[in-house]
């Protein structure tokens, strides 16, 4: 946030001005692509136009390398125009040549030929940083295919990114720059169709706690996959309440049945179970693929339901407690969306 201040001698007048940094985010960033044309996708939340845009700046820092790529190398400060509410900037490094446009979305697409080397932005230990042209921070993402030591410079720049507010690391140690548990998102598995994205609030907006657990690996969603939900089909899901409260302790009422009831046979299913902080606990459902990697199960079934055991995804059993279970059907063919959510209470055996 820049600040200016003004002092007048003689008198006690003090005024000050805040202007607030864009409210933008980087939701999608794709490293290991096809004849290296890497890109990172930033998500705005509200319309901007084309004066900040020329601001904004991508610095990418691998190992021992960090380069910074200007917007206004390619978008001149005499243009003018804006990018609607909920639409995206895509940055494409490594690219044949330097040019702006706006795809049949109205997103806005950055070709330019900058790059971190002949091959692009490489998938391990890297800090893809939106900042603007003085510097200041906007968002950050910090990925690895490792655990284990990196570079200076990256460590340096971690250090600056934790100092900044930028992301919260767990195991850490700012006076050695060094870490003892994983303080990046895993992009093991990230190629040419997997990116590391965002997941997404109940609102269906981009999850910002600068947190590794606001990423994951999935197939690329370019241009488009967020966007606010402001009405929701109330009856699309709803959980059992013959089965609501349960305990996972309890033989006769260990699980909780959620069904689930949507009139589009080609809307592919999503389901998962947050706490009440809205992190997420464990995905039942993932576009009508099962935890176990079954789709056929519930592959174009309209209506159905799908059981919870009170049990994290790695396992563990959850505490008692109040738990919102998020249901999410969309059809990519009619781009329609039918989102749903209930309540469920995990209760304690006496």
């Amino acid at each position: 946030m820049f600040k200016h201040k003004w002092f007048f001698l003689g008198l006690f007048i003090f005024i000050s001005q805040t202007y607030p940094l864009p409210k933008l985010v980087i939701t999608e960033v794709a490293p290991d692509q096809s004849d290296y044309q890497d890109w990172v996708e930033i998500f705005s939340y509200d319309i901007i136009v084309s004066t900040d845009i020329v601001n904004l700046s991508l610095e990418i820092t691998h190992y021992n390398t960090s380069k910074v790529f200007s917007f206004g190398n390619i978008i001149s400060s005499t243009d003018s125009f804006k990018l609607g509410k909920e639409k995206f900037i895509i940055v494409y490094i490594n690219a044949k040549e330097n040019i702006y446009y706006f795809d049949n979305k109205d997103n806005l697409v950055i070709k330019t030929t900058f790059t971190m080397t002949t091959y692009g932005m490489y998938a391990t230990d890297v800090i893809v940083s939106l900042k603007t042209s003085t510097g200041a921070y906007i968002d950050v993402l910090c990925f690895a295919d490792k655990d284990g030591s990196t570079g200076s410079t990256i460590k340096s720049k971690f250090d600056d990114v934790i100092k900044n507010n930028q992301w919260i690391a767990e195991g850490w140690n700012v006076n050695t720059s060094s870490y003892t548990t994983p303080w990046v998102v895993s992009s093991v598995g990230v190629d040419n169709n997997k990116t590391l994205q965002r997941t997404k609030t109940f609102e269906g907006l981009p999850r910002d706690t600068n947190q590794t657990t606001d990423w994951e690996i999935k197939p690329a969603t370019l241009g488009y996959g967020y966007k606010k939900i402001v009405s929701i089909t109330q009856n699309v899901v709803e959980v059992d309440k013959n089965t609501n409260p349960f305990c996972p302790e309890d033989e006769t009422n260990s699980f909780v049945k959620i069904n689930f009831n949507v009139d589009d046979f080609d809307a592919q299913k999503t389901i998962v179970i947050y706490d009440i902080s809205g992190k997420e606990i464990i995905r039942l459902l993932d576009r009508d693929k099962l935890p176990n990697g079954d789709f056929t199960t519930y592959r174009q079934l309209r209506s159905g339901s799908i059981t919870w055991d009170g049990r994290t995804k790695d396992g563990s059993r959850v505490a008692t407690g109040v738990y919102i279970v998020y249901f999410e059907a969309y059809n990519p063919t009619n781009a329609k969306k039918y989102v749903g959510k209930d309540v469920i209470v995990v209760g304690r055996k006496f």
